[in-house]
């Protein structure tokens, strides 16, 4: 049987206001290849910061949003020279029932199974 990774981050709050969408998003690796990836990416982000020194990285971590689009496109071309796949979800949390906000939890696994499913 054939053994994957899941990386899974997320973009926005699930619950109400703060924003119309809520992502969800699992990069998937071949367990063979998750040391590649990994390495890659903490090389690219590492060069990131050094890049901008004085930059405010929330919890130590590179966020796309703050970087230009040629870096974005930097970044992502050197991640995908690993075989990978990737996989979202975007909710419009203003097309979805009320029910959906009361357990925040399980509604994140209910979304997170539609990706995995």
């Amino acid at each position: 049987m054939k053994e994957i990774d899941l990386f899974i981050d997320e973009s926005g709050n699930p619950g109400r206001g703060r924003g119309r969408y809520f992502t969800i998003a699992c990069v998937a690796v071949d367990s063979i290849n998750t040391k590649r990836v990994q390495r890659k990416m903490k090389k690219e982000t590492l060069k990131i910061k050094q890049n901008y020194p004085n930059k405010n990285w929330r919890n130590g971590e590179v966020k796309a949003a703050s970087l230009r689009k040629e870096e974005r496109a930097s970044l992502v071309s050197k991640i995908v020279q690993t075989p990978i796949s990737i996989y979202y979800i975007t909710i419009d949390k203003y097309n979805i029932r009320e029910v959906m906000f009361e357990d925040k939890s399980r509604s994140y696994n209910y979304w997170l199974k539609l990706i995995i499913d």
